[in-house]
């Protein structure tokens, strides 16, 4: 069970939904509300495909606890309404990976995708939290110092930035102008590093794995940012989605910056028996200061005492087996 600081705002057993549950984020979302004792029904494009998930989390929790449903198209309304029933929250992380250069019509899903999820949980009447996973991109602008540039963010990347920053503004709108009775939450996270629930590598969480390799070819074209780790990410879902203190509220997931020279220089020194590339990217920091003081607070009420979690110690449980 969980080792909270507060009295949380859903009962033992609650069912809470997690979008994408077959995803990075997500599948620590469920991990994290599974750990502390809520039921989970996750959504997925492919149950057959994810057979191997819902093993690892019966043997984990016991069986009953997690369960998967189909749920292929996150845009058209009333695509979740099976998968509400019943559920106290509804933990939205799921989002479209396949990033295009072009605007439309992948802008105009995302916010699509947000507010079609927004009214099937208004249908749910036990629905109690809804937390909507947003990002690093579409709030807080980089300032990067001592960075040997030009830095020129593809246009992939712009779109994926706008599509998160508009999905929110719509998402808040909605609330405005609907009141459900629900709260609303969403959480703003970083580039997410660390481990996996089932291993390999995915996501962001692959980035640092592409920097120790000297395949620069994908993050040449990240800047100087911060990070969080995956898990802290998804304590902080939890937490927006159980803290009856956090209420209508947009959480930033900003444990640290990081540069590349960085990350090669903490896995050198963690690891000094593994191979890794010798060329280092281009150096520079972070001197933006986003204020991250309010998740901080979050993680230490969720029973992580020390706060957030290091990079070093981050990237060492990621490449632990590497």
């Amino acid at each position: 069970m969980s080792s909270f600081k507060f009295e949380p705002v859903l009962t033992p057993s609650s069912l809470i939904v997690v979008t994408g549950a077959s995803g990075y984020i997500a599948a620590h979302v469920a991990d994290q509300a599974l750990a502390a004792g809520y039921r989970v029904r996750g959504t997925v494009r492919d149950p057959a495909k994810n057979k191997s998930m819902l093993g690892l989390f019966d043997q984990k929790y016991g069986s009953g606890k997690f369960q998967l449903v189909k749920v292929e198209d996150i845009v058209s309304d009333g695509m979740f309404d099976e998968a509400m029933k019943g559920a106290s929250a509804f933990i939205h992380v799921a989002s479209d990976v396949n990033v295009v250069p072009e605007p439309s019509p992948y802008i105009p899903n995302a916010v699509k995708s947000a507010l079609s999820a927004l009214k099937s949980a208004a249908k749910e009447p036990l629905m109690k939290r809804f937390v909507l996973t947003c990002s690093s991109m579409g709030c807080v602008p980089w300032k990067a110092g001592a960075w040997e540039g030009p830095f020129d963010m593809p246009n992939m990347w712009k779109v994926y930035a706008a599509a998160k920053v508009e999905s929110e503004k719509a998402a808040w709108k909605w609330m405005q102008d609907n009141k459900p009775s629900f709260e609303f939450n969403t959480v703003q996270p970083a580039a997410n590093f660390g481990k996996t629930i089932a291993g390999g590598w995915q996501s962001t969480g692959a980035w640092p794995k592409l920097a120790a390799e000297g395949d620069f070819l994908l993050i040449q074209y990240i800047p100087p940012q911060h990070f969080i780790d995956v898990v802290d990410c998804a304590k902080l879902h939890l937490g927006a989605a159980v803290h009856p203190e956090v209420k209508a509220e947009r959480v930033f997931g900003f444990a640290e910056p990081y540069n590349w020279s960085q990350v090669l220089e903490i896995l050198k020194s963690a690891y000094p028996e593994k191979k890794f590339a010798d060329e280092l990217p281009r150096s520079g920091k972070d001197l933006s200061h986003p204020p991250k003081e309010r998740s901080e607070w979050l993680l230490k009420e969720m029973g992580q005492g020390g706060g957030y979690t290091g990079l070093k110690d981050s990237l060492k449980t990621a490449f632990a087996d590497y």
